[in-house]
């Protein structure tokens, strides 16, 4: 309970678990321990009350899963919830505190349905509310926190992770089944290993872990379930379509029309690759494999090409200084390093990246239309990507393709700066001399063309 102020709110949910139980609270404010202790005991006379005075650190995740970890262990079936207010984003998910304490333990009869299908199905793993409405559907992936995740992989030891869409306890609220969480909270993580409380919204381990939890679960076999409010109550279904896509199906290219229309609107802006031009391949890295034949070639000796091309490229990204990012003469000098490769033999591997990559290439007409019509209107369209390939040649691979509506282009390994890393789109901002409500950002990757220019006020599609 960091804000003591939801207390009788919180209590008045706990009151519909119909049994006796262990309840453990933790608070974060010294001064309102007593206050949290005197109104639980006295609303929840069935919880036996344990108080957890813990560090404002890792939001609700680091007291579950380090101050109160060893209290969790012996449990059947574990609850999750905490007192939520989501300051960061002006309002946009209020209500959504409410819908899910409803789904969890808005009612007994909720409580005893939910208890009823762990009872009933050994293998149900975690029980939690499915996505609430005002939440973007793209908060189902892993955002800023893939790395955080493959740290946490690796100490578990788990497969691979989900590499897109995935279903999880937004929000972090939820009933878990004991042994489905318990490597987590056996994995010894400490206060240190939590940020100072800074007001972070994404990217740090507690971040991580929330997304962990479905994860953790079903790589030991477990079934995890979503919530579905009813008008008579919950039903459960597998979570594996528990991610509501109605607001991105709900997208149309004539309400972005529209908005690009709007008079405020100043700036268009396109990511390049996966939006407005694909390639004709399965994975855009599949450009290595047909590589393979010349490399084999040239190397004489065997090589996975594929993961070379990969690690190079990883290689120098580990040695950027600021303000830089890799290009591919630079992937290509790690790869002739490696292979003691010529520089003549590594400029003619890099053009034949480019060759294919001309001849794979393929603009996306409808998204092309889009830029044509916002160029029509008298709209200033830039065209942007993290790339690693020069200028020069993306310009002509663009031209050669007929896209040409364009007013400027910003390339990573142009001018150094990434959206990825959210360096891009400040300095598109001040460069440009817009407010981010006077423009407009289309794109395909849901961390770097949704969320980092959405937390900036930017519009995106």
């Amino acid at each position: 309970m960091h804000y003591a102020d939801l207390t009788e709110k919180v209590a008045g949910y706990l009151r519909n678990i119909p049994f006796p139980y262990d309840l453990i609270v933790s608070v974060t404010d010294p001064a309102a321990v007593e206050e949290v202790r005197n109104t639980i005991s006295e609303r929840v006379p069935l919880a036996r009350l344990t108080m957890l005075p813990v560090t404002n650190k890792g939001r609700d995740v680091k007291p579950f899963y380090t101050d109160a970890a060893h209290l969790l262990t012996g449990y059947d079936v574990i609850g999750h919830i905490h007192g939520k207010k989501s300051l960061f984003n002006n309002g946009a998910t209020a209500g959504w505190l409410d819908y899910l304490l409803d789904c969890l333990m808005g009612s007994e009869a909720t409580v005893q349905n939910i208890f009823d299908r762990f009872s009933q199905e050994p293998h149900a793993g975690l029980i939690y509310p499915a996505g609430y409405h005002r939440m973007p559907y793209w908060a189902n992936t892993w955002l800023s926190n893939r790395d955080w995740a493959a740290c946490l992989r690796d100490r578990l030891q788990l497969p691979a992770l989900p590499d897109s869409y995935f279903s999880y306890p937004v929000g972090n609220m939820f009933w878990a089944r004991g042994n489905a969480i318990r490597p987590l909270l056996q994995l010894g993580l400490r206060d240190s290993d939590f940020p100072p409380e800074q007001g972070q919204t994404d990217g740090e381990i507690m971040h991580a872990l929330e997304r962990m939890t479905t994860v953790v679960a079903r790589a030991q076999g477990f079934t995890n379930y979503v919530i579905n409010p009813q008008s008579t109550g919950i039903s459960l279904s597998d979570d594996c379509q528990g991610i509501d896509f109605s607001a991105y199906r709900g997208n149309s290219l004539e309400a972005l029309r529209r908005a690009i229309e709007d008079r405020r609107t100043r700036v268009v802006s396109l990511d390049i690759f996966d939006t407005l031009v694909i390639r004709a391949l399965s994975d855009p890295a599949d450009i290595f494999d047909l590589m393979q034949p010349q490399i084999a070639q040239i190397a004489r000796q065997p090589v996975a090409f594929r993961r070379l091309r990969i690690e190079a490229d990883e290689w120098q990204r580990q040695r950027l200084s600021p303000g830089e990012d890799v290009t591919l003469a630079a992937i290509y000098e790690r790869i002739g390093e490696v292979l003691r490769l010529s520089p003549a033999v590594r400029r003619w591997l890099m053009d034949l990246e480019m060759q294919l990559e001309s001849k794979y290439m393929r603009a996306r007409r409808s998204v092309v239309a889009i830029m044509d019509y916002a160029y029509s209107l008298g709209k200033r369209v830039i065209l942007v990507s993290d790339m690693y390939l020069e200028k020069e040649f993306v310009t002509g691979l663009l031209q050669n393709l007929g896209i040409t509506s364009y007013h400027d282009l910003y390339l990573s390994s142009d001018i150094g700066k990434r959206k990825d890393t959210r360096m891009l789109f400040p300095y598109l901002l001040e460069a440009l001399d817009v407010r981010p409500d006077e423009m407009i950002h289309i794109g395909d990757n849901e961390h770097s063309d949704l969320q980092i220019p959405g937390d900036l006020g930017i519009r995106t599609f």
